[in-house]
């Protein structure tokens, strides 16, 4: 119920107790119950008595009220599913597969068992954006390559053009900043003869991570060491959404 006035809530402006009521149907005393189990998630929420309630900080969580506000798809995120924790979210996203609908997107603030390609093992510490997209298409098996292959160039553009960071691909399945890997790309299918039934792809964002705190094998970086700063998680989310949906199309 908390993220009924979430969506009504934006930094630098006051919004009223009554407008929020009015627009949702409910009582003001219940916007301020709302407004009190956000400030218990670590919303930071100034009140005052004759301009209602402004938005002052947010903590770093997945929020689905958050992603969906700057969501501008029609069908991809429309369907969002957040886990504090999971083994991983491509298994969570196979084992309900017959449930998800084209466009759902799995996420964790957590995996315990994330995967990378030839098994081996993604490091998904708190902070990173770990998530899974379910994917329909009608198209044969000999186009499912370019499911892989849209993902990987839409999310570096995203990168590039929302935080201004030059990212390359190393094909099939990195982005890398500076010869260092900020994200992996690991698709799993499940087909009949020759047409695709799903697609599961699962992408790992190193976010709002301390490089430090991958194993040393890997060569990483994340998107807070590169910028020297935070990022808002659910705002790279709704802009890596956006940038998908037009590459997705011609792919598929």
């Amino acid at each position: 119920m908390a993220a009924d006035v979430l969506p009504f809530l934006d930094p630098g402006r006051w919004v009223s107790g009554q407008d929020m009521a009015r627009s949702l149907g409910i009582s003001r005393a219940a916007v301020w119950k709302q407004i009190q189990a956000l400030r218990q998630k670590g919303y930071q929420i100034s009140s005052s008595p004759r301009k209602g309630y402004l938005l002052t900080g947010q903590p770093d969580l997945l929020d689905p009220g958050r992603i969906k506000k700057d969501l501008a798809t029609k069908w991809l995120g429309r369907e969002l599913l957040i886990l504090a924790e999971t083994s991983s979210t491509n298994a969570a996203a196979l084992s309900s597969i017959g449930q998800r609908q084209n466009g759902s997107i799995i996420l964790a603030e957590t995996q315990r068992k994330g995967r990378g390609r030839l098994s081996r093992s993604w490091a998904s510490p708190p902070g990173g954006i770990w998530m899974s997209l379910v994917l329909k298409p009608d198209i044969p098996l000999s186009r499912v390559y370019r499911i892989a292959m849209a993902v990987s160039v839409s999310l570096c553009r995203a990168l590039s053009n929302q935080l201004g960071l030059e990212t390359g691909i190393k094909w099939p399945n990195d982005l890398l900043i500076r010869e260092k890997k900020v994200c992996g790309i690991l698709m799993e299918v499940g087909a009949q003869v020759d047409r695709l039934d799903y697609a599961v792809v699962g992408v790992g964002i190193n976010a709002n991570n301390d490089p430090s705190a991958f194993p040393g094998q890997w060569i990483s970086t994340s998107l807070a060491a590169e910028l020297g700063r935070g990022i808002d998680r659910c705002a790279i989310l709704a802009g890596d959404c956006i940038h998908l949906r037009p590459s997705q199309a011609p792919a598929f």
